[in-house]
């Protein structure tokens, strides 16, 4: 009887003890799992990011969030170049924006891919997608850019492709399923540079896009590296730069044709830096293939290069004799020889006798440039009759002046009459200067004037 009961109170010690120690593994694992909870971060799924495609510049990350409204988390680079960090901060305040005015919760995720590309180009491509309480795509957009370290510059279209690429992309879009109407200068802006080849894209996620092999376009590429195929595959030629246009100062534009002529364009150049000036020298394919040595040299002294035609041929616009493609090589031909001289595309085009014709219109993606005042040093020879002339059109400014450093007495017309209107209070500058002072002014026709000064192409617009 007695060792019954104490084996009865034994059994009931035991289990008591059983629901203690259990009650005891509740708590822990509450406090287990609290503590867990408190660590976790909820949106840390939305912080998620692709470690492989940060190829360059230091890697960062902002986030914001307001409670049942939004959570914003932004990937984003630092860069050692001041122009990138600009251009990544221009993307945050344009690009990356909370619209509050929406029903339940928000959340917008922002990554990037940046890459060096051969030691000369940095590309840069923003990711976003916004998604809401459901974990739906609302929307998403990819924003690329591409940057020039060695021209410091931001690069559109024309600094990747060049010659008459409108129509190579159109052939192109053709082949791969694309609308060819799509190939205008204004929907090249989205692209992004890759080790062999260009992709652009037309649409905010970069669907689909249309490729450029370099290797396969070598003609058409503007790119100026050993390792990229073009006709120039050197480190690019820094010009000289531009002078600034000083306030107060009429500007006025010589012009030279039918060169280079080896010591009359040298001279000629030299006089204008004597005055702080620079000149443009439409220069014929046939005389620059001549002299690439000197073309470089135009082109490195800071003055401005642009393209006359091959060989002045009548055919172009004056008899309407050529085909169009041979009207196309007439004036692309010219950029080839000046492009593989110095790795530079002239955007401007000099008709000869400033003739344009329908065809011309319809094949050159060129700006074309006439002038206001002729010297007619061609005919007169003479640099006093070449002064005077100039002289008396040149007036408020804004002028362009048409002259040939291909004649001797030309170069000392230039040294007398730079003189004269340097004391009235010219500055001797580009054609390209002198459009982006005022394009709109140059580009209006004016019955006044006896030429258009730039004729737009309508090509590729």
């Amino acid at each position: 009887m007695t060792q019954y009961k104490k084996s009865r109170r034994s059994h009931i010690r035991w289990d008591r003890l059983a629901i203690i120690m259990a009650g005891i593994i509740v708590i822990v694992a509450g406090i287990f799992v609290g503590i867990k909870m408190l660590a976790t971060n909820p949106y840390e799924k939305y912080d998620a990011y692709n470690e492989k495609t940060k190829l360059y510049g230091e890697s960062q990350h902002d986030s914001q969030k307001e409670e049942d409204v939004y959570y914003l988390s932004v990937h984003y680079p630092e860069y050692q170049e001041k122009a990138m960090n600009d251009l990544v901060a221009n993307y945050r305040k344009k690009h990356v924006k909370v619209d509050k005015k929406h029903s339940g919760m928000q959340y917008i995720m922002v990554d990037y891919d940046s890459k060096l590309l051969y030691d000369s180009y940095i590309t840069l491509t923003f990711h976003q997608v916004i998604k809401d309480e459901n974990d739906k795509v609302l929307k998403k957009e990819d924003v690329s850019y591409n940057y020039d370290i060695k021209r410091k510059k931001l690069m559109d279209v024309k600094d990747v492709l060049r010659r008459d690429y409108i129509v190579m992309m159109k052939k192109l879009a053709k082949e791969n399923g694309f609308k060819e109407d799509q190939i205008k200068i204004a929907n090249l802006s989205s692209f992004i540079l890759q080790d062999k080849k260009v992709s652009f894209y037309f649409d905010a996620n970069a669907s689909k896009t249309l490729d450029v092999v370099y290797e396969d376009h070598k003609p058409y590429i503007a790119l100026t590296n050993a390792k990229i195929p073009s006709y120039y595959m050197k480190d690019p030629i820094i010009p000289a730069a531009q002078p600034a246009v000083k306030k107060g100062k009429k500007l006025i534009a010589f012009t030279f044709d039918d060169g280079p002529a080896s010591e009359n364009t040298k001279a000629i150049m030299d006089e204008f830096e004597k005055y702080g000036g620079r000149a443009t020298f439409f220069m014929l394919g046939q005389n620059a293939d001549l002299n690439p040595d000197l073309v470089k040299e135009v082109y490195k002294r800071g003055h401005e290069v642009g393209n006359h035609s091959w060989d002045h041929s009548q055919g172009i616009a004056v008899t309407n004799t050529l085909t169009k493609k041979q009207v196309s090589e007439e004036v692309y031909k010219p950029n080839d020889v000046i492009f593989k001289a110095t790795g530079f595309e002239p955007r401007y085009f000099r008709p000869p006798y400033g003739a344009i014709g329908n065809t011309l219109d319809s094949v050159c993606g060129l700006d074309m440039v006439g002038w206001d005042i002729d010297s007619l040093d061609w005919q007169n020879h003479n640099p006093e009759m070449m002064t005077s002339i100039i002289k008396k059109g040149a007036s408020v400014g804004y002028e362009v002046v048409l002259m040939h450093d291909i004649h001797k007495e030309t170069v000392e017309g230039v040294k007398k009459v730079l003189k004269e209107l340097d004391a009235q209070g010219f500055q001797f500058v580009t054609i390209d200067t002198l459009m982006k002072q005022d394009r709109k002014y140059l580009t209006a026709y004016n019955n006044e004037r006896m030429h258009n000064i730039v004729i737009t192409s309508n090509v590729g617009k």
